[in-house]
């Protein structure tokens, strides 16, 4: 804790926060992240505006007070990121919707572009960490996948097409495109893959 807080809170004040902070990291992925200075001010910013709430002729200690109170704190700033991110999942745009928007003729020159931009001007699709784990998603693909994804995609053909093209049967590719689905899947990425 690199923070001093002035005098502001005691020891045991400072240490009631430190421990909840730490057992929310560990269960809540949404906060996992966060550094633990930043959540320590938010939670002794909130503590500093209702600690004069306390009302000692009640049965709870200062002590439990303060545990309920920076709980609640911490559950509010759960579900807000969590409703941040189901945000985020509801409007995102699938690669392909994104490329067909573009004036890229194939995935290539679609990732091309959107690399370009970012390095070279104003980004048209604004998470390039996005562009980052989708290349290392596609490049777990065995070949014959990604020339799957090629033909169906790029080359917009149907199944029977690309069977044909492939010299594979249909549920060959059908089979594989469900393999495509799990790896995308496991990645987090199914949303980028059209139906």
């Amino acid at each position: 804790m690199g923070v001093k807080y002035g005098g502001l809170f005691e020891a045991w004040e400072l240490a009631i926060a430190r421990a909840l902070i730490r057992e929310f990291q560990t269960r809540w992925w949404s906060i996992a992240y966060d550094p633990e200075d930043d959540l320590m001010q938010d939670l002794l910013l909130h503590w500093l505006s209702v600690r004069r709430e306390f009302d000692p002729r009640r049965r709870h200690s200062r002590n439990a007070f303060m545990r309920q109170v920076l709980r609640n704190k911490l559950f509010s700033l759960v579900r807000e990121r969590e409703t941040e991110r189901r945000s985020a999942d509801y409007h995102a745009l699938s690669l392909e919707q994104a490329r067909q928007q573009s004036s890229a003729s194939n995935y290539n020159e679609f990732l091309d572009e959107q690399v370009a931009a970012h390095f070279g001007g104003t980004p048209e699709f604004h998470d390039s960490d996005v562009q980052i784990d989708l290349a290392m998603v596609v490049d777990q693909l065995t070949p014959s996948q990604r020339k799957i994804c090629r033909l169906l995609g790029c080359e917009g053909l149907s199944v029977n097409e690309a069977s044909r093209r492939l010299h594979v049967s249909r549920d060959t590719v059908y089979r594989e495109l469900r393999r495509i689905r799990e790896v995308f899947h496991e990645k987090g990425f199914e949303a980028y893959l059209r139906p």
